[in-house]
């Protein structure tokens, strides 16, 4: 079931700085699926605060670094996590923690459901009442 991946991209993004508590609502499940295709999340549960290049992530997760080098491209491109682009090496990716990260990086592309998402967590941005 692809919902468990959701489970484990919200424990994983708990335990970055800010924090992303569980609701008894299951709000945040559903922000996390609005923002993430299952395999983007499952890819982003593999991220760590440090900047890592495709074919470390590729060799944790146990996949192709093409297919996470394209991965993490999109991901980074829809604001779900960090690139630092690099000129004279590879790029380095990195888990962004919700806030401030994943949520301010969606202003350009808030759209009604998210807002209505995000505001069924508790306080309105974090999760934590």
């Amino acid at each position: 079931m692809t919902e468990i991946i959701y489970w484990e991209l919200a424990k994983h993004l708990d335990k970055l700085p800010g924090g992303f508590p569980p609701t008894e609502s299951g709000a945040e499940i559903r922000v996390l699926q609005h923002l993430f295709t299952p395999e983007e999340a499952s890819l982003a549960t593999y991220l760590t605060l440090l900047g890592e290049t495709s074919r470390v992530v590729a060799r944790r997760a146990g996949l192709s670094v093409a297919e996470v080098d394209d991965r993490l491209q999109e991901m980074a491109r829809k604001g779900l996590i960090y690139c630092d682009y690099k000129e004279d090496g590879p790029d380095e990716y990195m888990a962004m923690p919700w806030v401030i990260g994943i949520y301010e990086a969606q202003v350009g592309r808030l759209t009604p459901e998210l807002l209505h998402l995000h505001y069924a967590l508790p306080d309105g941005s974090t999760g934590n009442g």
